[in-house]
């Protein structure tokens, strides 16, 4: 054993608290070791020293003021479980969870207008047709958009 080890159990060794291996192991290091040796001797004037005082005896009342003492207090009063659970925090969150699912829910189940983009792709003279209608106002149209889609037309004419 290290005296690090032994200085931790010297006052449980010097009272007899020990088992027997643990005190037999702290006995082999004593033989060995002055500093430990002396440190016991210190506990052990010490625990005499105590032994030389005389216990006193508490007062015969003490337990019944501190007893009063303690039954005069308030004790605190615990809120139901309920109170407890719907306090603003959690009501606000909550809310914001309801909130958050009643949109998913309108979102995902709302109607939606069928899709034409398939049928403007299949004929290339009805894509021709729906862009000059959406560039009618707009002198800033995309020609070259215009261009391409002429260009890609299965029968191919020259753009003045």
């Amino acid at each position: 054993m290290q005296c690090t080890e032994v200085k931790t159990k010297l006052a449980d060794y010097s009272v007899g608290l020990l088992n027997e291996r643990e005190r037999r192991a702290i006995q082999e290091h004593l033989d060995g070791c002055a500093s430990c040796r002396q440190e016991l001797r210190a506990l052990e004037r010490v625990d005499r020293l105590l032994d030389a005082v005389p216990l006193e005896e508490p007062p015969a009342h003490l337990w019944q003021s501190i007893r009063s003492r303690i039954e005069a207090q308030p004790q605190p009063v615990r809120p139901s479980f309920w109170r407890n659970w719907f306090t603003l925090p959690r009501l606000a969150l909550g809310g914001a969870i309801a909130a958050t699912l009643l949109v998913a829910l309108a979102y995902f189940t709302a109607p939606r207008p069928p899709s034409d983009e398939e049928h403007l792709h299949a004929d290339p003279s009805q894509l021709m047709q729906t862009h000059q209608m959406m560039s009618w106002g707009d002198p800033l149209s995309d020609k070259a958009a215009l261009g391409a889609l002429i260009a890609s037309r299965p029968h191919t004419q020259e753009v003045p």
